[in-house]
């Protein structure tokens, strides 16, 4: 009896649970409708040459909480204007989701920028942005390796994110949607899921972002090992012999560290200068990269004052490899 009794309270409990559930749901789809984080579907495609890109000539939604804004690729896949193979001075650009702009309107990103400084000056070169939110640097080495000869870069630059550090692995696209490989992350397809489906999951996410997570806070710094930024570092070792054997420059960028422990970078940078790779590190308190006002609030991303400020300090990069000064 006991045992039934059990039962029957769990599930009452259980249907009071599902139907608080439903109301909750139905609610904030009309008081909250941005909640959810979700790219629109059919944004990325499977890539036999580097797993995954987006799917090419298409414009597609990337809604936040934060930000909804619209990406739009070319016909290589990928965020931006089309190449130009003609150009004087080519610039291959390696990334993620900071070099691709995530939060940010068309046009808007530091790539963007630094082509209309070129472009403002009358300079014959062109940028060729390859960032896609969730590359890491296996991604990225097959990136480089498709372009490094077709486009013929006379300079390739890599922009680092912190993130990198905590894995070599790659996303894969199913049903239009971008996601996690479900035989390694069953967790984290069941997250996915929810980002994009439920507002009740999404607004707890936030509430808990806003209580835990802080750009001006530096209680909670990240700080990967040795170990697993050398790793990065040997990627990054590659990159700058697959374009020195094809006659071209190599820059790494680091683009954001206001999370991560003093002792990561220091090491990072100790570890390039070894490596004898040529690097910018814009992390740097004197680079502005403590400045949370280039962040949106509660995002790792720039906002747009953080892509215009960064895409100047990308042109005079940029512009002493054409002056020959890099």
């Amino acid at each position: 009896m006991r045992l039934n009794s059990a039962i029957k309270s769990f599930f009452g409990f259980f249907v009071i649970a599902i139907i608080t559930i439903g109301l909750a749901e139905f609610l904030l789809f009309f008081y909250e409708p941005t909640l959810l984080y979700r790219y629109e579907k059919g944004l990325f495609v499977k890539s036999d040459d580097y797993f995954y890109c987006l799917t090419p000539s298409v414009r597609k939604i990337h809604t936040q909480p934060e930000f909804k804004y619209l990406i739009e690729s070319n016909s290589f896949g990928f965020r931006g204007q089309e190449p130009q193979f003609e150009a004087g001075f080519r610039v291959l650009v390696l990334g993620d989701s900071v070099g691709m702009g995530a939060g940010v309107p068309e046009g808007r990103n530091l790539c963007d920028m630094a082509q209309a400084h070129i472009e403002e000056n009358g300079q014959d070169a062109d940028i060729f942005n390859t960032s896609i939110s969730g590359y890491s640097t296996l991604n990225e080495l097959k990136v480089l390796n498709r372009w490094i000869n077709e486009y013929g870069p006379h300079l390739v630059i890599y922009l680092f994110s912190w993130n990198d550090v905590y894995g070599r692995y790659t996303l894969d696209v199913r049903d239009g949607y971008l996601v996690p490989y479900s035989d390694k992350f069953p967790l984290l397809c069941a997250r996915v899921w929810l980002n994009r489906h439920s507002r009740l999951y999404c607004l707890i996410k936030k509430f808990y972002y806003s209580i835990t997570t802080d750009l001006d806070k530096k209680d909670h710094l990240l700080h990967p090992s040795d170990s697993q930024i050398r790793i990065i570092l040997d990627d990054i070792k590659t990159m700058d012999k697959v374009s020195h054997d094809a006659g071209a420059g190599f820059v790494t960028i680091i683009t954001t560290g206001v999370n991560i422990h003093p002792d990561s970078t220091e090491f990072m940078l100790k570890a390039l200068g070894k490596k004898d790779i040529k690097f910018y590190d814009w992390s740097a308190p004197e680079t502005g990269g403590y400045d949370t006002d280039i962040y949106f609030k509660r995002d790792s991303h720039w906002n747009e004052k953080g892509h215009r400020k960064y895409g100047r300090y990308l042109y005079r990069i940029i512009d002493k490899a054409i002056n020959g000064e890099l």
